[in-house]
């Protein structure tokens, strides 16, 4: 059988880490700006896989 990439899509054999995935976004967006009820009320609210 020929090359394993051949038969796996572009997404799983491109290299790229999990972190670079959209996913994460909201993870890194709370990371920078995390809510607080009295100390940060405009910030990020994260929910996970809510």
């Amino acid at each position: 059988m020929g090359s394993n990439s051949a038969l796996l899509s572009k997404i799983a054999t491109n290299g790229g880490h999990g972190e670079n995935l959209a996913y994460f976004d909201g993870w890194k967006a709370y990371d920078r700006n995390p809510f607080h009820p009295t100390q940060n009320p405009e910030g990020v609210i994260q929910m996970g896989l809510a």
